[in-house]
């Protein structure tokens, strides 16, 4: 059956031909093959049969290949990198105005972020694991680069703010009772594993995606 698989991925690389990622399209493709075969085979469906039902899954390779053709960075993305960046103006905003005024509204709003600073930055996290999971799943192997330029957009605030925390060229009181030891460490641990845990959701959004 390894031939059966060759000759796919051949005629694959064939029908994208000059696409700027072929390589790295078929790569992806084998191993999602290969991967749906284990997972076939180990519910007793032989290796002959479990390629023939993977390879009728993804379709003739000359029309799947259509499905890789470059598509506008859709709305939703950009709606993604914007709402990160309205995140961190809006959280300007209200560390600011709780500090430099009375109003009630902004002192409520601080308030809450403080008490709930923990679970806010778990849902938070979940937000860049949904982003490489909807680029994934929207562009497949094709939307490496799309994925990586959405990824770089959108964290630009935050390695800002951790670089200017860390160097106190902000001071941390500023964030007073937030920014307390642990929860800084927290932000710069969450910070770092941005990008591997997004293209891991990248990953998985592909599998979906097919």
């Amino acid at each position: 059956m390894e031939d059966v698989k060759l000759e796919y991925l051949r005629n694959l690389r064939t029908a994208l031909h000059d696409h700027p990622d072929a390589n790295d399209i078929c790569n992806e493709i084998a191993a999602h093959i290969e991967d749906g075969i284990r997972e076939k085979m180990l519910v007793g469906i032989s290796e002959k049969f479990a390629t023939k039902e993977m390879l009728q899954q993804l379709g003739d390779p000359f029309i799947f290949a259509k499905s890789f053709v470059v598509p506008k960075q859709p709305v939703r993305i950009r709606n993604f990198i914007l709402l990160n960046w309205l995140f961190f103006i809006g959280g300007v905003v209200v560390t600011i105005v709780s500090h430099e005024s009375n109003l009630i509204l902004f002192r409520n709003i601080w308030d809450f972020m403080v008490n709930w600073s923990f679970p806010i930055l778990l849902l938070y996290s979940l937000y860049w694991l949904y982003l490489g999971y909807s680029i994934g799943k929207h562009y497949g192997p094709n939307g490496k680069k799309v994925v990586n330029t959405s990824l770089m957009k959108a964290s630009i605030p935050n390695i800002l703010l951790m670089t200017g925390v860390i160097s106190k060229v902000i001071p941390a009181d500023v964030f007073s009772p937030m920014l307390n030891p642990l929860f800084i460490s927290l932000c710069v641990l969450v910070t770092i594993l941005f990008y591997p845990l997004s293209k891991f959701a990248f990953k998985i959004g592909i599998v979906h995606g097919l």
